[in-house]
């Protein structure tokens, strides 16, 4: 198919200051805070190229134009996607243990154009701390176009254009993409207020800004000009500044830098600026060429070296010229040359292919290599001699799969045989938070009089996650009062995070934080039980929550980078523990405000963390401290057995012995 659009070298220029953008704002994050709208550079050049070439098409049937755009897309857009998520697929299950499975998904979903849907429904914040060890989070920008190019041609030919009326048509497209922008931003505007991350992932939110480049299109075939070089030059610099700009600017500079850019394609197209001129020099046109392949490999690269040595600054220009690397070598032998060749000899067989081919890549990434992971364990720490933690004791009690197998649970893992000596009983309720410190608890009260009991029934509609999404009952609880008695103690502890928005999330530091509603669910179902415990002179003890990670990776990997670098991804500070334990802290503060003596809170915290402000898997004797992102390893935990007793015999009046 024939076109009449001449090149533009600046507009390869101008790929490769997004690009550069958004690789600084990713290696680095200064002096780029908001280099991430560099993305939306791309988008508004995705619109303007593609409106431009279906505007210059020469005569041809729809269906034919419409086959050979789709054939076109396919062979600029596969070849260089399938090879960097296979080839990092594999690169990330060999390094990694035990990678998750999102992992893998999100790179087979943009596979098929889909990656940001599938992102948006694992509710994965693109700016979270977990997206920084997902190998292509990045692809939610290819799903964003992708879906743009399937239905924006379509629209086009909707509008009544047509080849013999290309001039007297245009005024209906224009009109139609203009409305469309407009509802598109008005729709962004409010999802930005609703459902944030809603706004950034959709297409729909997103035309906007791919409609301001193909409405730029139409204003540089319709010689609408304004200004000179000095606007170009201006519209340049304020690009930057755009990137400059600090993140919580984003409300401002996002529209900002999409009207920018609009206007720097549009000024360009006929101003000999010192901006264009600059766009255009050979190396600069040289990176906007390979962008593409750039902009795939940056982030994978990066992922998998965090995964593998750590977050340490000094490694950052190395991966950098990796992925350049990679992406020279994908341009060269993979883009470049299947998108010029001419794979079937026909359209039809050539669409064919693409999406056999794509899906074929699908169905291996998202089966084959997460399954190969989850069992994977040959990984780059044991193979250099670094050991995993020390798992659990098996315990008959812990988790939903060993609680089937119990006739009834409850009387199993509960009940106690009282005597003279262990009068009372301590019941330990909750999740695997609670589970990692039954061993601890039996430390701890091996003098004492109690009997350690524990259950972790794992049932979403049971106890903790049933109580904090609105149950008002809990068999689990209701046995207890049933069976406990005076001088009982009911410990209960569980992961911070079914109190938060987003689960196993960092909140950011500086965000306002209040109980929410999970914590408000939670203390609402737990007041009448601790209502009727206390009647009955029972305590309850509210165990703060342990430790959760920076990242969520395996203790191994980070072990591995504390044994090379001293530190890891994993390590997290005190300062960000505390601000994500928030919410449950505000919830257990208000059961013990309510019930000052006989509701008490125990916060292992500060032992932990000892005189530091920073954790991480590995204490100074080089001991795990975490079994994994979340979870205490059981010597760790059994190491908090005197700090837990010499609470016990602080508050030993309160439940019924002497110390």
């Amino acid at each position: 198919m024939a076109h009449t659009t001449h090149y533009r070298a600046d507009i390869d220029g101008l790929r490769a200051a997004a690009v550069f953008a958004v690789i600084v704002f990713h290696y680095w994050g200064f002096p780029f805070p908001s280099g991430y709208l560099g993305v939306d550079v791309f988008f508004v050049i995705s619109g303007y190229v593609i409106t431009a070439y279906l505007f210059a098409a020469d005569k041809i049937t729809w269906a034919d134009f419409l086959l050979t755009f789709y054939v076109r897309r396919i062979k600029r857009l596969a070849p260089a996607l399938i090879t960097c998520v296979v080839v990092s697929s594999i690169l990330f299950a060999l390094v990694t243990t035990h990678a998750p499975r999102e992992a893998f998904a999100s790179g087979a979903w943009s596979l098929v154009g889909f990656s940001n849907v599938y992102l948006l429904n694992q509710s994965q914040n693109y700016f979270s701390l977990d997206a920084e060890l997902i190998p292509f989070t990045h692809t939610w920008s290819l799903g964003v176009e992708e879906q743009f190019y399937l239905v924006y041609p379509a629209l086009i030919a909707c509008v009544g254009y047509s080849w013999r009326m290309r001039r007297q048509t245009m005024g209906r497209a224009v009109a139609t993409i203009s409305v469309l922008s407009a509802a598109s931003f008005c729709y962004y505007l409010f999802l930005q207020i609703q459902n944030p991350v809603a706004a950034f992932y959709l297409m729909p939110t997103r035309f906007w800004e791919l409609g301001a480049g193909g409405l730029t299109y139409f204003a540089t075939v319709s010689r609408l000009a304004f200004g000179g070089r000095w606007i170009a030059n201006v519209c340049m610099l304020a690009v930057i500044g755009c990137f400059v700009a600090p993140s919580a600017w984003t409300p401002v500079t996002l529209p900002l830098c999409v009207a920018l850019t609009a206007s720097l394609i549009l000024v360009n197209d006929r101003a000999a600026s010192i901006a264009s001129k600059a766009l255009s020099l050979r190396p600069v046109v040289g990176i906007g060429r390979i962008s593409y392949s750039l902009y795939l490999w940056h982030w994978t690269t990066l992922v998998i070296g965090r995964w593998t040595f750590g977050d340490s600054s000094a490694l950052l220009p190395i991966l950098l010229a990796l992925a350049t690397l990679f992406a020279s070598a994908s341009y060269l032998f993979v883009e470049a040359p299947l998108r010029r060749a001419d794979w079937t000899g026909s359209n039809a067989r050539t669409l064919v292919v693409g999406l056999f081919a794509s899906f074929a890549a699908f169905l291996f990434v998202d089966r084959a290599m997460s399954s190969f992971a989850k069992h994977y364990d040959a990984n780059l720490p044991s193979l250099v001699g670094v050991p995993a933690p020390e798992a659990w004791r098996p315990n008959l009690c812990n988790g939903r799969e060993a609680v089937s197998k119990l006739g009834d649970p409850l009387t199993f893992c509960l009940a106690a045989d009282r005597s003279p000596a262990k009068p009372h009983v301590l019941y330990l309720l909750g999740d695997s938070h609670a589970a990692q410190l039954f061993e601890m608890t039996k430390l701890a009260t091996a003098d004492l009089p109690f009997s350690p009991r524990f259950i972790n029934l794992e049932d979403v509609n049971e106890f903790v996650v049933g109580l904090t999404r609105g149950a008002r009952q809990s068999k689990l609880l209701n046995y207890v009062l049933d069976y406990g008695k005076r001088g009982d103690v009911i410990v209960i502890a569980f992961y911070r995070g079914h109190l938060n928005p987003a689960r196993d999330r960092h909140v950011p530091l500086g965000e306002s934080v209040s109980i929410g509603h999970f914590g408000a669910n939670f203390v609402a179902a737990m007041d009448p039980y601790v209502d009727k415990m206390v009647e009955s002179g029972m305590q309850v003890i509210l165990v703060a929550d342990t430790p959760q990670m920076r990242a969520n990776a395996p203790s191994s990997s980070c072990a591995l980078q504390i044994k090379l670098f001293g530190s890891s991804i994993c390590r997290v500070s005190k300062e960000q523990d505390l601000q994500t334990r928030r919410r449950q802290d505000l919830a257990f503060d208000a059961l013990e405000k309510k019930y000052p003596d006989s509701v008490f809170i125990w916060d292992p915290i500060n032992e932990i963390y000892a005189r530091s402000d920073q954790i991480d898997v590995l204490d100074d004797q080089g001991r795990y401290n975490m079994l994994d992102w979340n979870h205490l390893t059981e010597d760790r935990a059994e190491r908090l057995a005197p700090s837990f007793r010499a609470f016990l015999v602080k508050h030993g009046a309160l439940v019924g012995y002497a110390p």
